[in-house]
């Protein structure tokens, strides 16, 4: 239920990629608890605002964590204060997950295709027709690091591929896990990042679907499909 919430609202809320907790900056007198600031590192640094808040998440920990206020935004990290406590403090390596409402999005011109290009709301389970590896279908894995969203340059060149070696015609697909015990906003996180690089690399259409359940080792995996029309 949680990740179908997450799908549904996905048109009003951005879920960016999670910046990174790496030390804590102290200054003034001790015992510093009113000028202690958490230092965050990431891709979307430059996109935040002071004042906006964000969500901590840590690996494998399912207590809630508090969340942070940013105060400062500068050109290779960001500062921000314990907003919301949580059951323990802020460590190093947490995440800080941002979620931008999306107020309005330019529009551009796309080349015609049929409505529905990207579906996503998960289907029931049995009513999708999920690809399946067979002579004109495929699924790789693109692999994450426990609790990140960001493409690593050897899953995008993975995904490059792909792209060259099937066509970027045809059905293409991604998706987690079904069962995966993960945030949704990490999971959308996941899609999206794979979504957008498929259709910055020329594929015209890609949806996003629920692929059967596979344990989760020391990385977490997102599927990508493909299948010839």
């Amino acid at each position: 239920m949680k990740l179908l919430l997450a799908f549904l609202l996905g048109p009003v809320l951005l879920a960016s990629p999670p910046l990174h907790v790496v030390g804590v900056v102290r200054s003034g007198m001790p015992p510093y608890e009113e000028a202690r600031l958490y230092r965050l590192e990431g891709t979307g640094c430059l996109a935040l605002r002071v004042g906006e808040r964000l969500t901590l998440q840590r690996a494998g920990e399912a207590r809630p964590l508090g969340r942070l206020q940013v105060t400062a935004v500068k050109s290779d990290h960001a500062l921000a204060k314990l907003a919301e406590s949580g059951e323990t403090y802020p460590l190093k390596e947490d995440l800080a997950v941002r979620h931008e409402e999306a107020v309005s999005l330019p529009t551009f011109p796309t080349p015609p295709m049929p409505t529905g290009t990207v579906d996503v709301a998960p289907k029931p389970p049995g009513s999708a027709q999920l690809p399946s590896p067979s002579k004109s279908g495929r699924r790789e894995s693109i692999f994450f690091l426990k609790g990140s969203a960001e493409l690593s340059a050897g899953a995008r060149a993975k995904l490059a591929a792909w792209v060259k070696a099937w066509g970027p015609g045809g059905h293409w697909s991604v998706g987690c896990p079904e069962g995966a015990d993960l945030p949704p906003a990490l999971q959308q996180a996941r899609l999206e990042q794979l979504r957008n690089e498929l259709l910055r690399l020329g594929v015209l259409q890609v949806t996003i679907l629920p692929q059967p359940y596979e344990a989760s080792g020391r990385y977490d995996p997102v599927f990508v499909c493909h299948e010839a029309l």
